[in-house]
């Protein structure tokens, strides 16, 4: 196994969050990386490697974007 592949997470929610958890968790690290880094300069890939989510789960799940 080489290093690239030591570092790929299992797919997945991550064992022993449930839903209303893992939602928390999320806005929680959202919150504290825009308060350091401000709104326009975090990603959703940063929210998702600080839970340790795929970001396809915080855009599409748990993150309700205003529409017009």
């Amino acid at each position: 196994m080489n290093a690239v592949q030591s570092k790929q997470r299992a797919r997945g929610r991550p064992p022993g969050q449930d839903s209303p958890q893992l939602r928390e968790s999320i806005l929680d690290a959202a919150e504290e990386l825009f308060s350091t880094q401000g709104y326009s300069s975090t990603s959703v890939r940063e929210i998702a490697e600080t839970t340790e989510v795929n970001p396809a789960t915080v855009s599409y799940t748990h993150l309700t974007l205003p529409t017009s």
